[in-house]
């Protein structure tokens, strides 16, 4: 059996539009979710009140996670927004993870023998062009540094969903950043067991470069991040 950790990174732009103003940002999204779905808007009730902050002036910009979110607490299937969400896409990205030695024991202890069971991971992002070997852990790991340059205070948590095909992920319910400076270069993510920012301790599961480079964000950017582990007979 071996086991990898592949990741999908996605980074969308918050609904600030240069020369937009926030009633033009609300028309965008409802002349989208019109057009697309054909569902009167008025049954977004989530969706509705993220849009009344734009529309009263209260607030000039949303993260397009939180539109996510909304459409999906409003009992809808996000892909049917798939215009509204490409529109605000700068770019998305597949890194497949080395899962690194200590990781590898980790799965063995805990799943074999039972020891220390833990089932939460949290997800941390890498720096750029990082090169990650078998012998990483959270303590060593020269061939890169963990970005801490977003507004969130920890690590955000995989929330696993269901296993299915010898696979889970966490699309359900992404991993997501806010970039807090601007020029902030990350070159792929990392699974640990410690959602401590810089934190040396808990236990490195594995860690991932993008496939096609570096990324370059600026502040308030939100990065969603999938991992997906999956588990395959050899």
């Amino acid at each position: 059996m071996k086991n990898f950790l592949s990741m999908i990174s996605q980074h969308q732009h918050t609904f600030l539009v240069k020369g937009y103003s926030s009633i033009d940002n609300v028309k965008q999204v409802e002349r989208v979710i019109q057009k697309d779905s054909k569902i009167p808007l008025s049954l977004f009730k989530n969706l509705n009140t993220l849009l009344d902050e734009l529309r009263s002036g209260k607030e000039k910009n949303i993260p397009f996670s939180h539109i996510e979110k909304a459409i999906r607490f409003d009992g809808f299937n996000p892909e049917l927004f798939l215009n509204l969400h490409t529109k605000f896409l700068k770019f998305q990205d597949l890194g497949y993870n080395l899962v690194v030695d200590v990781g590898l024991d980790d799965i063995l202890s805990k799943y074999y023998k039972g020891s220390n069971y833990t089932a939460i991971h949290y997800c941390g992002l890498v720096s750029a062009t990082p090169t990650i070997i078998a012998g990483n852990t959270m303590a060593v790991h020269a061939g890169w540094t963990e970005v801490v340059a977003y507004d969130e205070l920890v690590r955000q948590t995989v929330t696993w969903g269901s296993v299915s095909g010898q696979s889970v992920n966490n699309s359900a319910s992404k991993a997501v950043f806010t970039i807090s400076t601007n020029d902030t270069d990350i070159g792929g993510g990392f699974v640990t067991t410690d959602n401590v920012k810089s934190a040396t301790d808990g236990i490195l599961v594995g860690a991932a470069a993008f496939t096609a480079g570096n990324k370059s964000l600026d502040d308030n950017d939100t990065l969603s991040v999938t991992v997906t582990a999956t588990s395959a007979a050899t």
